[in-house]
């Protein structure tokens, strides 16, 4: 079990042995215990989430682009914690149209899944209808 809680199989991975997935599915700041929730912006796991994604960004070639296509490849797999992953990436990197993605999720039958879009759309500034 990684920091933040276990993870998905690799297996789920399209390129299991593409550094970028890896750390996507096996390694933080993201995914099951990621916490939206802040005592101060500087200790959120969304902070350091984003720290995270730029000190990798230095070291691996087009990290932003490549973890933003492993999170959107991530939002159509059947599996919680890989959907959650993506949102909590996206959140970070996501343009806006992967945000109308994330909108999707807002209603998901999965509770942790939609807590993390409604927080992930709040943090972008996105408005969204809540369901009555």
């Amino acid at each position: 079990m990684a920091l933040y809680g276990t993870h998905p199989p690799l297996s789920l991975a399209e390129d299991p042995s593409d550094p970028v997935w890896h750390w996507f599915i096996c390694n933080g700041p993201h995914g099951e215990r990621f916490t939206w929730e802040k005592p101060s912006y500087a200790e959120s796991d969304l902070h350091y989430l984003e720290n995270f994604i730029d000190e990798r960004a230095e070291t691996i070639e087009k990290f932003y682009e490549r973890a933003r296509t492993v999170a959107l490849k991530s939002l159509e797999i059947d599996n919680h914690v890989m959907i959650r992953t993506a949102i909590q990436v996206l959140c970070v990197i996501g343009q806006d149209e992967d945000l109308q993605l994330v909108l999707e999720f807002v209603n998901h039958e999965d509770k942790s899944v939609r807590h993390d879009a409604k927080a992930c759309l709040f943090e972008r500034g996105i408005k969204f209808k809540k369901e009555k």
